[in-house]
């Protein structure tokens, strides 16, 4: 695994990938004040971080990170952190439960949603990225069925395709789906959690880590993903990872793409 540099706050992952989630494992570092537009899924094996939601700051094992919440995550004092974190589209069916259950309360209440995830009560060689995903399986299998608003499905849909095309713009996307503009930026708010802006930037950013795992660079994946440019990435990825790009990839080293549970939309 590669380092993002030495003291206790490195990261050493291993990366994966999949229609539906990204999957970061190994030794946590510290993310600073950032919010995505996922749900994260956090289990510590070994060690513990400690999670911020901007008011107060505990030491935990495990948390559900709701999908544009504010959010730090930094080592704990003691061993370093090793563990899971999964990276969940919020339009899953897990991903829905998990917002809709992690929202109503701060890091407290996020470390009780991370309860679901019986391998994250289990001795420490219990969590791994593969028994995360198989709770993920089984949570979105055993969720009520809640289907999007068919507008809101669509404009999800069309945003992975339209973000390398440049500007992606509400009206445009509205328009397709068939609703106007501000029935779509409502209708992200009240089913996903998060705004219109954010869900390009979101998909912007997945189309970037796809053009790094086939060998680009940050600018040539910058542009590919439709960034004005890789400062424009490193601002999003900031935001959003609480890393920048350079961090991320001194960091990371990428696992072939493994079989596992299908956590796409629609499950």
């Amino acid at each position: 695994m590669a380092s993002s540099g030495g003291g206790a706050d490195a990261w050493r992952v291993e990366v994966d990938a999949a229609p539906g989630h990204l999957v970061v494992a190994g030794v946590i570092g510290e993310a600073r004040e950032h919010a995505h537009a996922a749900v994260q899924v956090l289990a510590c094996g070994s060690g513990r971080v400690l999670l911020s939601d901007g008011r107060e700051e505990l030491p935990v094992r495990a948390a559900v990170i709701p999908a544009g919440h504010t959010h730090r995550v930094r080592p704990a004092p003691g061993p370093p952190p090793m563990g899971v974190m999964v990276y969940l589209d919020a339009d899953t069916t897990a991903g829905r439960a998990l917002h809709d259950t992690a929202a109503r309360g701060g890091v407290a209440g996020w470390a009780a949603a991370a309860s679901v995830f019986a391998e994250a009560e289990s001795p420490p060689v219990a969590v791994s990225a593969a028994g995360v995903l198989r709770a993920l399986d089984r949570l979105g299998a055993a969720a009520p069925g809640q289907p999007r608003h068919p507008a809101l499905a669509a404009a999800l849909a069309a945003l992975p395709g339209a973000v390398a095309d440049g500007p992606v713009r509400v009206g445009e996307v509205a328009a397709r789906a068939g609703v106007s503009a501000s029935r779509l930026g409502h209708l992200f708010a009240e089913q996903l959690g998060w705004s219109f802006p954010a869900a390009v930037r979101w998909a912007r950013l997945q189309a970037a880590i796809v053009s790094v795992r086939g060998g680009a660079n940050a600018t040539e994946a910058a542009h590919a993903a439709g960034f004005s440019d890789s400062a424009h990435l490193t601002r999003v990825c900031k935001a959003m990872f609480g890393i920048t790009p350079s961090q991320a990839l001194a960091a990371a080293h990428w696992t072939p793409a493994a079989d596992g549970p299908d956590t796409r939309r629609g499950r």
